[in-house]
């Protein structure tokens, strides 16, 4: 999803987890990664809760923590009405193999920590089910916080899971059509956009997302 550590030359030793977490995504984010696209679109969630919230006169209310549960209520419509896809191939969070290794895994972890509210959705040919895991961090616990921040909800967890069984294997063309097409089942929407790895989005292009 990202860079590797093996990618990167500075001395590991002199430098702690969060700086060396920090130079792999500030390079990824330079490349043609998973996690450039991945932050490309939580731009575009971001601008439109933004929006939202200015709509809905949130930022004014005078109750600090009328304005943390209104806050709430949007993210979570945000949420079901912008869904991030993620059609991942290689995926495998039952175990390793030559193709989803520990080092990718720790990547893809490293990436949690900066992109959250996505849909993972990957094959499980075992059992011939399409699967898909939503990453998320918690609502913001009112009894906890006086103002809506967005990084102070928690780690990144698994927030669902869901299982659609198949009659047999994917077996329809060339992986990335394959992949993409049992990716549809997962869509809760009426409209898809689809972004390929070489895409990015700034914040300020949120703009030109007609409101929801």
């Amino acid at each position: 999803p990202g860079l590797n550590l093996e990618d990167v030359e500075f001395n590991v030793d002199v430098c702690s987890q969060v700086e060396i977490n920090e130079v792999c995504f500030w390079a990824s984010m330079r490349g043609q990664t998973l996690v450039r696209t991945l932050k490309g679109l939580m731009n575009y969630r971001a601008g439109l809760e933004r929006l939202a919230r200015a709509e809905e006169g949130v930022l004014y209310a005078k109750d600090p923590i009328e304005r943390i549960r209104r806050c709430n209520d949007i993210r979570d419509m945000i949420r079901r009405k912008f869904q991030i896809i993620v059609a991942y191939q290689i995926y495998n969070p039952d175990r390793f193999d030559k193709m989803w290794t520990s080092e990718r895994q720790n990547a893809f972890e490293r990436m949690l920590d900066y992109i959250w509210g996505i849909d993972v959705v990957y094959n499980n040919p075992n059992n011939r089910q399409s699967c898909m895991l939503r990453f998320d961090r918690p609502d913001i616990d009112i009894g906890d916080a006086l103002e809506w921040d967005d990084e102070s909800s928690g780690d990144v967890v698994i927030a669902g899971q869901w299982v659609i069984n198949r009659p047999g294997q994917l077996v329809m063309g060339e992986p990335k059509a394959e992949n993409q097409a049992h990716a549809l089942m997962f869509a809760l929407n009426e409209v898809i956009q689809v972004n390929d790895m070489n895409m990015y989005n700034t914040l300020e292009d949120s703009s030109k997302i007609h409101f929801l």
